[in-house]
């Protein structure tokens, strides 16, 4: 792991995460311990919704569990402490199911997501934290049977439902929240306008397509023309591409950690030894 230096992150940050309202503390978090000062630009809020007493009623009688991020624990959560308050007891199913090894995530921010709500032992893939990496899951391999419960928001990529269902599974969709487009707070996009050269770090070519949009046109031709981009994976930064923008650093992987240390990896090399952001 590369060695850190104290540093003091600047008042007017030019890196910036593209993240949904509220949910990008952890990232910045993560940016934060390596010296980055960052704002997040938030082109999306998300909302929950109801996912219909049919599905909550058939998901009850899974096999198999997947939420697709944090934020699909956090909203079924919610849902669960009316309609199913038995559902992440102690001795619930979720718990019995985890313990089983039958609770899947993407990645680890979805696990501990799960493991604040009384549900250990959700399994994820090591490396690819998506989609891909989620069917390559000796688990979740073909042939499957019984019921499985697809917990997330009806604007994802859409892989995951056909693709199980294909290996056999029933599969349940439990949609409890949706992403609103929304503006970024006025003072990041003076920030933005500001910047000679803005870095920005994206976890999703959903939330980049939707902060592209909610871009002005002299902000959009600023970035092209000036800014850089750290991906999460190279799906991501395709995406990118083709916004016209520059990709500099693929993390690899969307955890806050793997994304800050390519940030800091992309502001070291850029930056003199003296400069604020150096890490």
């Amino acid at each position: 792991m590369p060695r850190q230096h104290p540093v003091h992150p600047t008042q007017a940050p030019g890196t910036f995460t593209v993240r949904p309202a509220g949910e990008a503390r952890a990232l910045l978090a993560a940016l934060r311990t390596r010296g980055v000062s960052a704002r997040n630009l938030a082109a999306v809020r998300l909302v929950a919704i109801d996912p219909g007493s049919a599905p909550l009623a058939a998901a009850t009688a899974a096999d198999r569990w997947l939420f697709t991020s944090p934020a699909a624990v956090r909203f079924l959560l919610q849902v669960a402490r009316n309609a199913a308050p038995d559902l992440f007891a102690a001795t619930g199913p979720l718990a019995r199911l985890a313990a089983q090894g039958r609770v899947f995530a993407p990645g680890p921010g979805t696990v501990r997501a799960l493991a604040r709500a009384g549900v250990v032992g959700a399994r994820h893939p090591l490396s690819s934290h998506d989609s891909e990496g989620l069917l390559g899951l000796p688990a979740l391999a073909p042939t499957l049977t019984g019921i499985l419960a697809l917990v997330g928001a009806p604007e994802g990529r859409g892989v995951l439902a056909p693709a199980l269902a294909a290996r056999g599974a029933a599969v349940t969709e439990l949609m409890v929240y949706r992403r609103q487009q929304s503006v970024p707070a006025a003072a990041a996009l003076r920030d933005l306008a500001a910047s000679p050269e803005p870095l920005l770090v994206a976890s999703s070519a959903a939330l980049l397509q939707a902060l592209w949009l909610a871009l002005p046109a002299g902000l959009r031709e600023h970035l092209r023309r000036s800014g850089r981009l750290v991906a999460a994976s190279p799906r991501i930064a395709a995406a990118a591409t083709s916004l016209g923008l520059s990709v500099v650093a693929i993390a690899g992987s969307a955890t806050p950690t793997a994304l800050a240390l390519a940030t800091a990896g992309v502001l070291s090399q850029h930056s003199g030894p003296d400069s604020p952001d150096r890490r």
